[in-house]
């Protein structure tokens, strides 16, 4: 994130003094272990998903229209194929026509093959030589198994197995790149979701040895549902009272991705949310918040139901995967009235604070936001939410 940030802070100082000049053998150096990194990630998606599920529009992974939801790991090896897209076109305004560059980079990712093909043309005619050629083997419009060749002959970049790979992810030191822990976390998630045997013990050497907490958690979380024997599909814990174990990280990212909420937000964006959130339960007819008290929270209902009650009279009943508080903490008003617990019931709980503190910093998640808050209904009930 750090890297993309510096990226974007040298385009804005280029794009205000047309002075400033980069040295040219630096970016071309950059821009070539950019390429590596995405013909890596490339190689690995396909890897684990064969691209069957999915297609490259330009050099981007876009999945098929047909309701299926990418595992983890497509989801974020997908984006940071897209973030290093996004770099590479940064560097190239630091050493070529800023606006030329933008426009093509518009063209390129429009969807529109007559505006792409005509972008390829004119970086074409503008690279040359190592640029030229790392940078086309990111964006020309050639076949996946073709930018895989180039990844070999390039980079000695080479498709593994589905378990080589995956063990290969579940075994990136996070000290190293601190930036992957969506994707280990989420390559340890699949050990468990596919039931790939063969990564058990790497996955129990990485519950009692990792020194990264989260790998820590995560590894564990896994190994104690592979000890458990066999299971139904699902992420979350069922039951209810004492049997509802407190919920690791990994499961708190794929419980949000279901809260319509943060519906627009991508996987990246979802971890970041589960970061910030903690678990709460309460008992039957427990009161959660009253009315005129300060929004300090927003809440998603994991388990159980919660009502909200409106001066004096009932309203909303919000069950699993559901939320509420949203706009009382976006609006900064006291709250409009009572949340009370149905049924005993485990809720995740995002402090205003934390939130705003993230999305100060995170302005995709901001944008995400805004895309799902202005589908929202305004009538009374939605108001309380």
């Amino acid at each position: 994130m750090l890297r993309s940030k510096i990226i974007e802070a040298l385009v804005y100082l280029r794009a205000r003094d047309p002075q400033i000049v980069f040295k040219r053998r630096e970016i071309t150096k950059i821009l070539s272990r950019k390429a590596a990194g995405y013909l890596r990630l490339l190689a690995d998606l396909w890897a684990v998903s064969s691209l069957h599920e999915a297609r490259l529009d330009g050099p981007l992974a876009v999945w098929t229209k047909d309701g299926r939801v990418p595992t983890l790991p497509q989801q974020l090896l997908a984006q940071r194929l897209a973030k290093i897209v996004s770099d590479i076109f940064g560097l190239l305004e630091l050493i070529e026509n800023p606006e030329d560059v933008r426009a093509a980079q518009r063209s390129l990712l429009s969807g529109q093959p007559k505006l792409r093909a005509r972008a390829l043309e004119y970086l074409d005619n503008t690279l040359s030589g190592s640029v030229r050629r790392d940078v086309f083997a990111v964006i020309d419009d050639a076949p996946p198994a073709d930018k895989l060749r180039r990844a070999q002959l390039f980079f000695d970049i080479r498709v593994e197995s589905p378990e080589e790979t995956l063990g290969r992810l579940i075994r990136i030191d996070p000290w190293d790149d601190p930036s992957a822990i969506g994707i280990i976390l989420a390559a340890l998630h699949s050990v468990w979701n596919e039931e790939i045997v063969a990564l058990y013990p790497a996955v129990k050497s990485l519950a009692d040895e990792s020194e990264d907490p989260m790998v820590r958690e995560t590894a564990a979380w896994v190994s104690q549902r592979v000890e458990g024997g066999p299971r139904t599909r699902g992420v979350l814990a069922t039951g209810g009272g004492d049997d509802m174990a407190p919920m690791a990280q990994i499961e708190m990212m794929v419980f949000l991705q279901g809260v319509d909420l943060f519906a627009h937000c991508n996987a990246e964006e979802v971890l970041r949310l589960a970061a910030i959130a903690s678990e709460l339960n309460f008992e039957k007819n427990e009161v959660i918040f009253r009315r005129n008290d300060a929004a300090d929270s927003l809440y998603c209902v994991v388990e159980g139901r919660v009502r909200l009650d409106a001066e004096g009279e009932q309203g909303a009943t919000i069950g699993a995967s559901g939320r509420f508080g949203v706009f009382d903490i976006l609006s900064g008003r006291a709250r409009l009235g009572d949340a009370v617990a149905v049924t005993d019931s485990r809720v995740l709980v995002i402090e205003a604070e934390d939130f705003f503190d993230l999305l100060s910093n995170n302005i995709e998640i901001v944008r995400a936001l805004f895309r799902t808050v202005i589908t929202l209904s305004e009538d009374a009930d939605e108001r309380l939410l």
